[in-house]
């Protein structure tokens, strides 16, 4: 339910299958686009009112009537599942700081994975670790590594970054490398407006080395 991933239920032709309905039944919260052998669905995107952090669960059913005149069904069955959270952490940090956290919102039902970047590099390089970050997750995802492992049709992830960590998912869902698998991104305590601290780092290292370096230079 990440307002981009969707479904499609294919009927395949059987040469024994006289006619045929094909309906899907359950919770539906989304648009279903139907042809004569196929259904797509998207689900809605997942907010307030309607989160998924209790799956909607469905099936696909297909009644059909074979050349002999005897009627059939078949199901399967499917789940809508909440989008999962990728987490970044701050300057001199790691992803395990996320740790009581990521235990607390499994609890509620949430899938999550904090990740790890260099601290001591441009925020650009630390952009590019997240681009790569959220394309292995999603493929995580898809190959049934969260979620029970059941395969998900997943396409964009909940992004919760502190500090730096905001700075770094900002620049890369802002720039060239963004590649649209961020649904939403919640910064913690994140400078956007610039830090008072690394102003006053840079003014004692001005106070401090510009007579140095006039010095050197004379």
């Amino acid at each position: 339910a990440d307002g981009k991933a969707e479904i499609t239920f294919i009927i395949e032709p059987i040469q024994d299958i006289k006619r045929f309905t094909f309906e899907i039944v359950g919770p539906i919260r989304g648009k279903i686009t139907k042809t004569e052998t196929t259904i797509t669905y998207r689900p809605d995107e997942a907010n307030e009112t309607k989160n998924f952090l209790e799956p909607d669960n469905f099936t696909v059913v297909v009644d059909y009537i074979d050349t002999c005149d005897d009627a059939h069904t078949k199901i399967a069955a499917f789940t809508v599942e909440q989008p999962a959270v990728i987490m970044l952490h701050g300057i001199l940090s790691e992803g395990s700081v996320y740790a009581q956290m990521e235990a607390h919102l499994r609890s509620l039902g949430f899938q999550t994975k904090a990740i790890s970047y260099p601290n001591r590099q441009a925020i650009e390089a630390s952009a590019a670790v997240l681009a790569t970050e959220t394309q292995k997750y999603l493929k995580e995802i898809r190959n049934g590594n969260y979620y029970n492992f059941k395969k998900i049709s997943a396409e964009k992830l909940d992004d919760v970054a502190h500090s730096m960590g905001g700075l770094v998912s900002r620049e890369y869902s802002t720039t060239e490398l963004y590649q649209d698998d961020l649904r939403k991104l919640i910064t913690l305590g994140t400078p956007h407006r610039g830090s008072v601290l690394s102003s006053r780092i840079r003014t004692g290292i001005n106070f401090v080395l510009g007579p140095l370096i006039g010095n050197i230079a004379q």
